[in-house]
């Protein structure tokens, strides 16, 4: 009980095969087999931040994101059930994935975790996650960011140009781009979903006071 008392933090759902494999390393122990406290708690110790590490990336990156992206065209014609789909769809393929990864880790052992991390299966598809999560990332933020200015400046010679014009001229949406990657910056400085909401909040509110941003 005091050794699976110490410190230990990893990611709830891929994670969750390191409490498989201590479990089954544990039986092992109580069976006669050779195995010593303090392999058990090196194992679940060095595990801990490969799976955490994993399990974050994709979890809170593309599965979370895709989660959300299903439920946005529902939640933007009216349907608040729509609005409270993507946690549950999230907690749920959670669950299921906690579920089977614990069940691999307890039924496979140490050998489990040292498959999936050597073989690099994980590593292979974690790629490939990322790149379908920025795709969908890239696709919000250009049907449903939408940020525009009305400036309008005159020369003396009586001749005016539109600076949305001309960001248009360059680039269609140079503007809401801008607004995405200020949130991400935002986000990765502060780590805080509600600091970025509500400074994103202050930043539309005074440009939008100043007649900069429509």
């Amino acid at each position: 009980m005091s050794r699976h008392l110490e410190f230990f933090n990893t990611e709830k759902c891929f994670g969750a095969c390191v409490p498989g494999v201590a479990l089954a390393m544990e039986e092992q122990k109580a069976m006669g087999a050779p195995i010593s406290g303090s392999a058990i708690s090196s194992i679940k110790t060095g595990l801990m931040g490969p799976f955490a590490g994993i399990g974050d990336s994709i979890m809170w990156g593309p599965v979370y994101i895709l989660c959300v992206a299903l439920f946005i065209p529902a939640c933007a014609n009216g349907s608040g059930i729509a609005a409270i789909m993507p946690p549950i769809l999230f907690a749920v393929i959670g669950i299921l994935i906690a579920y089977f990864s614990f069940n691999i880790g307890y039924k496979n052992g140490a050998k489990s975790a040292a498959t999936l991390l050597q073989q690099g299966k994980i590593a292979d598809l974690l790629p490939v996650l990322t790149l379908l999560g920025m795709f969908m990332i890239g696709a919000l933020g250009a049907g449903y960011v939408s940020v525009t200015t009305p400036l309008v400046f005159s020369s003396a010679t009586g001749l005016s140009f539109s600076v949305q014009d001309t960001l248009d001229s360059i680039a269609p949406g140079l503007l809401s781009l801008a607004a995405l990657f200020t949130s991400y910056y935002v986000t990765k400085k502060f780590k805080n979903f509600l600091w970025t909401a509500l400074i994103m909040l202050a930043i539309g509110l005074v440009l939008g006071c100043l007649g900069i941003i429509a």
